[in-house]
């Protein structure tokens, strides 16, 4: 704990201190091995996780993936299923980033940006 902090609520000492949420910070590093699944970085191959959508009428970035339906709950919050809908949310800005670490600059800037828009 930071002294002069313990008091504080935990949004207020994320504010104080200028770090991002717990679930915001999960989030940024499934998006981070997505992007390193998809450009080929990543010992894994996407295609085991994901089928991107080669409908070329969708709105966004050219590497959409295709949300599979589920029906039970427990699959819902597998990473495969978890992501997909914010991976999508991504400008394109963000995901045609040349190498991770310009990715993680962006994707952070993006997921602050959003959190900036919901406090308002």
């Amino acid at each position: 704990m930071i002294e002069g902090y313990r008091d504080l609520k935990y949004t207020e000492r994320l504010a104080a201190t200028g770090l991002i949420s717990l679930e915001d910070r999960r989030t940024r590093g499934d998006l981070i091995e997505v992007f390193k699944m998809i450009k080929g970085t990543s010992k894994l191959d996407y295609k085991s996780f994901f089928t991107l959508d080669v409908n070329s009428r969708t709105r966004g970035h050219n590497y959409k993936i295709v949300k599979e339906r589920s029906r039970l709950d427990i699959r819902k919050h597998c990473f495969s299923q978890r992501i997909v809908s914010e991976w999508n949310r991504l400008p394109p800005s963000v995901v045609a980033a040349e190498s991770v670490n310009s990715f993680k600059n962006r994707c952070a800037r993006f997921i602050s940006l959003g959190r900036e828009k919901s406090s308002i």
